[in-house]
């Protein structure tokens, strides 16, 4: 996939796994920065990657953090649980992050 122009949606045509179907399916993909991030993306999901694959980790929580010598985006996303694969156990990790920083948001339309 290419790089996406920030709000801006691309469709692809991607390999879906999950616990219902395994097969082809369509991706839609939006980049924003991370100053854009607010509770209506919650429940969304960004685009990841591992050694061998791309994933969906879900956003569960934001805080914005406007001064300090980091000023940014806390974002907190839960992993898939993909038994297997290392790392993929359904963990919550959080991430800091300038509010420049592009971020993928990927919806698969199956």
């Amino acid at each position: 996939m290419s790089e996406i122009p920030e709000n801006e949606t691309s469709i692809d045509g991607v390999e879906v796994l999950n616990s219902l179907s395994n097969g082809r399916g369509v991706a839609a993909n939006t980049s924003v920065t991370a100053g854009q991030l607010d509770d209506s993306y919650l429940g969304k999901f960004m685009g990841c990657h591992g050694d061998d694959f791309n994933f969906q980790a879900k956003f569960v929580k934001f805080r914005r953090v406007n001064d300090g010598r980091a000023p940014g985006m806390t974002i907190w996303v839960k992993f898939p649980t993909v038994p297997g694969l290392p790392g993929m156990d359904g963990r919550v990790e959080k991430m800091h992050v300038p509010f420049s920083q592009n971020i993928e948001i990927v919806e698969v339309i199956e």
